[in-house]
């Protein structure tokens, strides 16, 4: 069974990356949870998607210029919304969404995607893995990154990291991680997901490279879209509306079984058409 990854909390309808977002999550009864992290100026540990903090608070600048005191006076929640739903809703760091998922009683997996492809953070690897270590969370890490560097210093520091490569095309970091990194898993894009079926179909010295890892699909919130990733036997499907996707996931279900028990009774009328007729 495909499993559903909240992208960013319930990024479709509430602000992004909060803990509102990650609640949402948690009551939908999704298998995980996706965030981004970056490191504040005094090298604390956000939950926030951009490198700056305009698009998503009503700051401005790199977050890695405030510091988590500056950070905590932003308004993260107001521009999602006209009203004051989501007024006063802060960037969370990620211990405090460790606790709170602990605290909603969150077992699934949550993958924390380490935003090191565009700015470098110094020793932020080395803070995650202690953070994950600091307690026993009742719920599994995935780390991902578009960064393949940052990943390889994950597994130096923790041999047993949960590692998932971020790719949106066929380059040649792609091809690096498929040759040396290929058992852990693949985090891809609906693109590059057509390609890899291509892949199994058209070269079959590729297909066990492909099936040895996980394979976790983003960012789909299209039904059109969302049955083509549950047809490919994607591990999870990373979407922005979980609930969409796991109605959808049930409805699937439901006419699988609906057709099974249909050819059933086909086969059990025939069987008696033969009888009847004699033939068996």
């Amino acid at each position: 069974m495909t499993d559903v990854y909240a992208h960013r909390g319930s990024r479709g309808t509430h602000p992004e990356n909060t803990l509102p977002a990650f609640h949402a999550a948690v009551q939908s009864a999704c298998e995980g949870i996706e965030l981004d992290v970056h490191l504040s100026s005094d090298g604390q540990l956000l939950v926030i998607h951009d490198e700056k903090v305009d698009r998503t608070t009503n700051g401005q600048g790199l977050v890695r210029d405030f510091s988590l005191k500056e950070i905590k006076k932003l308004d993260a929640g107001s521009w999602f919304d006209d009203s004051y739903t989501f007024k006063g809703v802060k960037i969370p760091t990620l211990q405090e969404v460790l606790e709170a998922l602990k605290d909603w009683g969150f077992k699934g997996k949550l993958n924390i995607e380490i935003k090191t492809d565009k700015i470098v953070y110094p020793g932020i690897e080395r803070k995650l893995v202690d953070l994950v270590h600091s307690d026993a969370w009742p719920f599994q890490i995935i780390y991902s990154s578009f960064n393949p560097k940052s990943l390889k210093r994950l597994r130096l520091l923790d041999a047993n990291a949960q590692l998932g490569y971020l790719a949106s095309d066929i380059n040649f970091l792609t091809k690096m991680f498929l040759r040396y990194y290929h058992k852990d898993a693949w985090h891809i894009s609906y693109r590059m997901m057509k390609e890899f079926s291509k892949w199994k179909k058209n070269y079959p010295f590729a297909r066990p490279y492909l099936e040895a890892a996980k394979c976790r699909v983003w960012t789909i919130n299209d039904p059109k879209k969302m049955r083509a990733v549950y047809s490919f036997g994607a591990d999870a499907i990373i979407t922005d509306y979980p609930e969409r996707a796991l109605a959808l996931r049930s409805e699937i279900i439901s006419e699988k079984k609906d057709l099974i028990l249909e050819m059933t009774s086909k086969g059990n009328q025939e069987i008696k058409l033969k009888k009847d007729e004699g033939d068996v």
